[in-house]
């Protein structure tokens, strides 16, 4: 069992890790579409002809934002951001225990 001292840590963790991977997968998405204007203009066209009043939930972007989802999945198949923070502790510890 936690103590309430454990729980705050777990979460304050947990939210620290999330705000960490959104931040590195929008920061590579970004990258992504200043490296291919192409897909940056059709990413902007999609957003402007779907995305006029209020911010769409989940599922309604899911469904009227195609290109969009199809960016941010693209972006973490190249980017993963567990799979870069993975691979970063594995090179920084990889001569520990030699």
């Amino acid at each position: 069992m936690l103590t309430e001292e454990e729980i705050v840590q777990e979460v304050l963790t947990m939210g620290g890790a999330g705000h960490e991977t959104t931040g590195n997968t929008l920061s590579w998405a970004c990258y992504l579409l200043g490296k291919h204007p192409e897909v940056q203009a059709t990413l902007v066209a999609e957003l402007r002809a779907h995305v006029t009043g209020a911010v769409p939930t989940y599922d309604e972007a899911t469904k009227s934002l195609p290109f969009t989802l199809a960016c941010v999945y693209e972006t973490l198949r190249l980017y993963s951001a567990w799979l870069l923070r993975h691979i970063d502790f594995l090179a920084a510890n990889q001569n520990r225990g030699r």
